[in-house]
């Protein structure tokens, strides 16, 4: 995703606003938290949020866990709206990365 989204002022407003509803700490969900983008911005807009990371990929998990950041907790699964177990692949996401650049 483009860093415009990200880092954009008035969407960083905007997305201040409507959390500063929720109170000075929110409790806010990451789900598909990736490489931390959106941790990211939530930790810049409200700092004293508690954010809960949901990602996948055990590798960009690990990553994220490996931050060691206050106040995120970081789970490696997937969420969905069903019960239940699943299959998925995962691609060695960045040993493939480094390799391509």
């Amino acid at each position: 995703m483009s860093e415009y989204w990200f880092y954009n002022p008035k969407l960083k407003k905007v997305l201040a606003d409507s959390l500063c509803q929720y109170g000075k700490s929110p409790l806010i969900l990451d789900v598909g938290a990736n490489q931390g983008q959106s941790i990211a911005m939530f930790r810049n807009v409200a700092p004293d949020s508690e954010i809960l990371a949901f990602e996948a990929i055990p590798e960009l998990a690990q990553q994220l866990k490996n931050l060691d950041l206050e106040n995120v907790r970081v789970f490696n699964i997937a969420l969905c709206e069903a019960k239940g177990k699943t299959h998925s692949i995962s691609l060695n996401f960045m040993k493939h990365r480094l390799q391509s650049q």
